[in-house]
């Protein structure tokens, strides 16, 4: 392999291993955070949640990563809310006795004396509504993506864990020990070379010792 090639291909090994790391790391951060804080965890005062069910479909489909802008300070973010917007909030199922996580859309608004009052309702899901109060609001869906959600829910499994840490992690160690190895044998070649150039300059020394040798005596001879 020529000087160039090995260049090329150090290059490219290189951005290989860059890659396999900022994937590794991603891996890692996610299942750090959603194992310590859960969905809870918010960023920059939005969260992310994966849609459990396909009652919003087919615009927000299940698995779908929401990016949803939580509700802050004030009653700026209730006003601000109008009839089609996609929200996340805190559900009562009266039907399994559990407080659920839901995101569906405005379908009516009313303001009364206490606040806001939210009818939703899913897109694929005709006739069944929640009526909901400002306090059950988490935020407002500004984002959704199927793709991401999906690679956020393998990052998120064994599989994933697997995928992304650990074979990254056991690809490069079996890189270092083969470029470890490669040392090691180029060193011995060119120790090898280097004996045998050392060996080849004191053979010809001693060739031109002879030949001045062999003049000598010619001379003494003559």
């Amino acid at each position: 392999m020529t000087g160039k090639a090995k260049k090329v291909l150090s290059v490219l090994t290189g951005v290989v291993i860059a890659l396999f790391l900022v994937i590794a790391l991603a891996a890692l951060a996610v299942t750090v955070v959603y194992r310590t804080r859960g969905e809870d965890a918010e960023i920059l005062g939005y969260q992310f949640r994966i849609v459990v069910s396909g009652s919003m479909e087919p615009e927000i489909g299940q698995g779908s990563l929401v990016v949803i802008d939580t509700v802050g300070s004030g009653e700026s973010f209730y006003e601000d809310l109008s009839v089609g917007d996609v929200i996340t909030f805190n559900w009562f199922n009266t039907a399994n006795v559990d407080e659920v996580i839901v995101t569906h859309r405005i379908i009516d608004i009313k303001e009364t004396s206490s606040g806001y009052r939210f009818t939703l309702q899913g897109d694929a899901v005709e006739g069944d509504t929640q009526v909901i109060t400002e306090n059950e609001i988490i935020g407002k869906v500004v984002w959704h993506s199927s793709a991401l959600g999906a690679v956020l829910t393998f990052l998120r499994s064994g599989a994933g864990i697997v995928v992304c840490l650990i074979l990254p992690a056991a690809l490069i160690m079996i890189y270092e020990v083969y470029r470890i190895v490669r040392l090691v044998r180029e060193g011995k070649a060119e120790q090898k070379r280097e004996k045998e150039a050392a060996r080849d300059e004191e053979i010809e020394t001693l060739r031109r010792e002879l030949a001045e040798l062999k003049k000598e005596k010619e001379k003494k001879d003559a």
